[in-house]
């Protein structure tokens, strides 16, 4: 591993700037590489583009520094090391297809006979809360549905990691982060007093080996059709939960069954703890 991380951190550093700024603490140099990159790259990106490219450099070095810690005891396995740099690529495969710069033009899509230009607001403002709240700078909270079908592509089969007795899992990719969104089947089965008492217990939850709950959607619509000849408001009802996407495994073996077995995995835990 000392030896790979070695190599990664001289190809993206550059053999000049490597012995320039070789005397730097790790965080300097990744700040100080990142920077030089920055700037080269402003010739061919701009923008969340450009933003992004930083980000995945700044963590392939982060990545690359783990690899030469002194403690070899300390430094990542190789199967560590792929979990890592296939969780950059998840997040590079969403800005090749141009998801940032297309924010706009997705969120139109999505608002069809509305305010377009209200919700490209809203959307871009509830993107803002949901990586706060990744970040731990903000606590879970209630997530409009236009924005989970967003950073999910309307939960597109090629986004989908898993299903269970309660739902389905997709990864949602923010500019600097993936996380778990899992949408649950049946909803009429669900009450809302059960569904809100569940996320309560959730929000109230902070253990280690608990999946971090990052926030929650109620979503209830009514749409007119047309039924034996006569036109009935038919309700539409979303439910979902969001998690830490954990890269080392499916969220389907955590989250399986109906409802209450998220409240179950909770009481086992601090029952053993």
């Amino acid at each position: 591993m000392f030896s790979l991380g070695a190599v990664i951190i001289i190809i993206l550093t550059g053999r000049a700037d490597y012995i320039r700024i070789s005397n730097r603490s790790s965080q300097e140099f990744i700040d100080l590489t990142v920077k030089n990159w920055s700037k080269r790259l402003q010739q061919t990106f701009s923008g969340s583009p450009l933003e992004l490219c930083c980000h995945q450099l700044k963590k392939c070095m982060e990545v690359a520094f783990r690899c030469v810690e002194e403690d070899r005891h300390e430094r990542p396995g190789i199967v560590d090391v792929i979990y890592a740099l296939n969780e950059i690529d998840d997040t590079i495969d969403w800005m090749e297809d141009g998801l940032w710069d297309k924010v706009e033009q997705r969120v139109v899509e999505l608002s069809v006979g509305e305010d377009s230009t209200h919700r490209i607001d809203d959307i871009n403002i509830e993107l803002k809360v949901l990586e706060c709240i990744v970040d731990g700078r903000e606590d879970p909270s209630n997530l409009k549905l236009p924005l989970l079908e967003l950073i999910t592509k309307k939960f597109a089969n090629e986004l989908r990691i898993g299903n269970g007795g309660c739902g389905e899992v997709y990864k949602g990719v923010l500019q600097n982060k993936v996380i778990a969104v899992k949408k649950l089947h049946s909803s009429h089965t669900i009450e809302d007093k059960m569904f809100h008492q569940e996320v309560q217990s959730l929000i109230m939850v902070k253990h280690q080996n608990m999946v971090r709950f990052l926030g929650y959607c109620l979503h209830t619509e009514e749409k007119a059709m047309k039924m034996e000849g006569k036109i009935i408001m038919a309700q539409i009802r979303e439910r979902l939960l969001c998690f830490d996407y954990m890269s080392k495994g499916s969220l389907e073996n955590h989250l399986t069954g109906n409802l209450y077995c998220l409240i179950s995995i909770y009481i086992i835990h601090c029952c053993a703890s």
